[in-house]
């Protein structure tokens, strides 16, 4: 069988289809007033690494998975080739810059394949 999954990776908000163009700065901003570059501040590249790890680790347990394949287009297939190299911002021991810094990082998803 074959266990297709596709996991939010902007939870819910995802950039607008039609952006409304500010006229006093000439910005382009979605239905909540934010622009592109505001927008995208809201979905941080750790976090979502974190979730792109997470659902690879959900398929190998929840659906004993065996082979992976990670797929994106645009913001994803970046997203997609970092996950497929295993590369971590900063490496692997600067994972968590927080008060649980010694924490190991996520498991590498450890793809079979990427499409990018």
């Amino acid at each position: 069988p074959v266990v297709v999954f596709v996991p939010d990776m902007f939870r819910g908000d995802p950039w607008t289809m039609n952006p409304t163009v500010d006229e006093e700065d000439g910005v382009a901003r979605n239905e909540k007033g934010k622009s592109y570059e505001e927008w995208r501040a809201s979905h941080p590249d750790r976090r979502v690494d974190v979730d792109i790890r997470a659902a690879a680790a959900v398929l190998r347990e929840k659906y004993a998975v065996s082979s992976i394949a990670v797929w994106g287009t645009c913001y994803g297939g970046g997203r997609a080739l970092e996950a497929a190299a295993g590369w971590y911002e900063g490496g692997a021991s600067s994972y968590y810059e927080d008060a649980f810094s010694d924490r190991r990082a996520p498991p590498h998803v450890d793809p079979i394949a990427c499409i990018s």
